[in-house]
């Protein structure tokens, strides 16, 4: 009898220990680093952190879960030199500091007083005869004051300054004076003739009338200006069209309400935010999404 109850109580103890083995707090399910955990329907340990960044030309939006277009953060449209873009007006315009010069091609140069092409070089100043000299004013040749020649009488003979005239006895000869003068016989000197000479210029030039000055002689090249400007006759480049403007590299020009903006290729489907290291963008979540395989231990 008492060998059949010590029977009955080491299978109760052996029940019970059983029992505990297999009770919930003795059992060890699966384990996740911190800051993750486990979900049970796909068998990780998952944790969820928002986007930290987008791409250039993107920002964040309010609510951390997309990216969407940053006007302030892109480029400015470019355009060719010399001109600026505006963003007000929409298009490339002359920049005023940067008007170019007329050209007038080799062995030229465009000459901003006279507003034409003349021959490279310093262009000879026009010349005049004995006694006479150039007057810019009026562009002819004018007599010199300190150069006025006197009277010459002739072998045996003297001009009389008191008397004007040639002495002495005998039939005097009447005074002479050199080329482009005649005798004043009023005062006593020698006086420029009504037609002054013409002033001359040298080899290869030729004086002109109008310009008062002297011109190389054949037809001078017409001024010529860059692409997109034309010569005006008061002696600069005007610009006559206006280029095209362009996007830095990367970017793609955009026309809007007559205005440019320089916009990255997927504008029209913003890209995802980037996630820190380990995690990756869900698209339906909007969330960045990091997962790792659980680990497990036991007794």
């Amino acid at each position: 009898m008492k060998n059949r109850v010590n029977n009955i109580l080491v299978l109760l103890v052996t029940i019970g220990v059983f029992l505990v083995y297999l009770s919930p707090a003795s059992a060890q399910g699966p384990s996740c680093s911190s800051g993750y955990q486990y979900n049970a329907s796909q068998g990780k340990c998952v944790s969820q952190q928002p986007p930290t960044t987008c791409p250039q030309g993107y920002v964040l939006s309010t609510d951390k879960k997309s990216c969407i277009l940053n006007p302030a953060g892109l480029p400015s449209p470019l355009c060719e030199q010399g001109f600026s873009y505006s963003p007000d007006r929409g298009f490339c315009s002359p920049r005023a500091d940067a008007a170019p010069q007329p050209d007038c091609g080799a062995g030229y140069r465009f000459d901003k007083t006279l507003k034409s092409c003349q021959p490279a070089g310093t262009i000879p100043q026009p010349t005049c005869g004995h006694g006479f000299s150039y007057n810019t004013a009026i562009g002819r040749c004018s007599p010199r004051a300190d150069a006025a020649p006197q009277p010459d009488c002739g072998s045996g003979y003297r001009f009389d300054k008191t008397l004007k005239s040639c002495q002495p006895v005998g039939t005097l000869p009447q005074p002479t004076c050199p080329q482009y003068y005649l005798y004043d016989s009023s005062n006593g000197k020698c006086k420029p003739t009504v037609t002054p000479p013409q002033p001359e210029c040298g080899a290869g030039y030729q004086f002109d009338r109008t310009l008062k000055s002297c011109r190389p002689y054949g037809t001078l090249p017409q001024p010529k200006c860059p692409q997109h400007y034309v010569y005006e006759a008061y002696g600069v480049c005007r610009a006559q069209s206006s280029p095209s403007p362009y996007c830095p590299s990367g970017y793609l020009l955009h026309s809007e309400q007559k205005k440019y903006l320089c916009k990255p290729p997927s504008s029209s489907s913003p890209p995802d935010p980037t996630c820190p290291s380990g995690f990756e963008f869900n698209s339906q979540q909007k969330v960045c999404v990091g997962t790792l395989m659980p680990t497990c231990s036991g007794n």
